[in-house]
């Protein structure tokens, strides 16, 4: 039976279905073991978009809660609980998309941008620049394929 102790301050993400890890505030759970395995080595504003990758290896964070511009983004390594990317605060933009693809890519985009920058983990570079069907990009509008091969995005009743 798996039971993770909550404090009513620390917030939980998970990953996507079958992912086997979640962060409980700044414990890395592993949902098969049912215990904490790291711990985020530094601390995240937990009003922020958050996101763990599909197989649990990556976390991310933005630095502000949504629709705020000037929001940073870190990404930790969840087996050692480091940080591994620091994505810098644009002064005009938003962060209103946050995912994590293939265990390796960080997509963020926001409001008032139809783009989509995938940043990859390993060389903390944009490595390309996606273009969503509507006049900006907003969470729960955009979808990843579980291999992160492919995207799709609604525009008002169509995808």
């Amino acid at each position: 039976e798996l039971s993770i102790p909550v404090d009513h301050r620390n917030r939980v993400t998970f990953g996507p279905p079958g992912c086997p890890v979640a962060v409980v505030g700044a414990d890395v759970w592993d949902l098969k073991q049912n215990k904490t395995t790291a711990k985020l080595a530094d601390p995240f504003t937990e009003d922020g978009l958050r996101a763990v990758s599909a197989q649990g290896k990556l976390f991310a964070a933005g630095s502000k809660s949504p629709n705020q511009t000037g929001t940073a983004v870190a990404v930790w390594d969840t087996a050692t609980g480091k940080r591994v990317l620091d994505v810098p605060a644009a002064p005009t933009a938003y962060v209103d998309v946050l995912a994590l693809s293939r265990d390796k890519y960080l997509i963020v985009g926001g409001r008032h941008s139809r783009e989509l920058a995938v940043w990859d983990v390993e060389t903390g570079k944009v490595v390309k620049r996606l273009t969503v069907p509507d006049r900006r990009v907003e969470q729960g509008r955009v979808f990843f394929s579980q291999d992160g091969r492919y995207f799709a995005g609604t525009a008002h009743d169509r995808i």
